[in-house]
């Protein structure tokens, strides 16, 4: 666990946001598909993105922004390129008269990405905190120029296009890549059903997992 993911799991736990079983959870399945900290807390459920942004806008004296609600001039775009974007899930919204590029960001605490991004577009940054799906929506709508329709979760929003997902960044995070379509969300359920219960541990699922696929029994096979 980092530093980072120790300060927001316990700043959680210390406002009664999440219990500590969800905080494991979320941490195991970060170990075993990847994103940070926040976002697998939203996906396995422990927390509403919604929640969390407000969380953290109180949290970092962030203000929070709609960005559907905001009209993105095509020259404000060109300052932060679309992979940029992409990777650090950061948004130019607006350009102040004292050359500070505002912006939507879904974590304004990422000092590494403010500095990455501040030096490309070659302005100082004001981040505005957002949702993950609303960076998403923002940049298919502004940089692909396809809106996608308001959804509940970040899986409604589709990768940028058919060959080639968002890049391992920090806004990849959310997207919805192959193993965090509708069926590896049933998967993660039935898998916590499973841990619950006792009926499946952590060495015989990486044991399964490390397998060959001959190895494996035929699916509907008893031994």
């Amino acid at each position: 666990m980092t530093k980072k993911q120790k300060r927001l799991g316990e700043m959680l736990l210390g406002e009664g946001l999440i219990s500590q079983s969800q905080l494991q959870r979320a941490l195991k399945r970060q170990r075993q598909w990847g994103g940070r900290l926040g976002s697998n807390l939203v996906m396995t459920g422990a927390i509403r993105d919604c929640d969390l942004r407000r969380f953290l806008a109180v949290q970092t004296g962030t203000h929070e922004v709609d960005i559907s609600e905001i009209e993105i001039l095509p020259h404000i775009l060109k300052k932060i390129p679309q992979k940029v974007a992409e990777q650090y899930c950061m948004v130019p919204i607006a350009l102040k008269a004292e050359n500070v590029l505002q912006v939507a960001c879904a974590d304004p605490t990422d000092e590494r990405a403010i500095e990455t991004v501040t030096r490309i577009a070659g302005h100082p940054l004001e981040p505005y905190i957002t949702s993950y799906s609303s960076i998403l929506r923002a940049i298919h709508r502004f940089y692909l120029g396809i809106r996608v329709p308001d959804g509940p979760t970040e899986a409604s929003v589709p990768p940028t296009s058919e060959r080639q997902p968002y890049l391992n960044g920090n806004c990849g995070d959310m997207v919805p890549r192959a193993e965090l379509t509708d069926l590896q969300r049933r998967f993660d359920a039935l898998l916590r059903l499973l841990e619950d219960k006792g009926l499946v541990t952590d060495e015989e699922l990486n044991r399964a997992l490390s397998a060959p696929p001959e190895t494996q029994p035929p699916r509907g096979s008893r031994s």
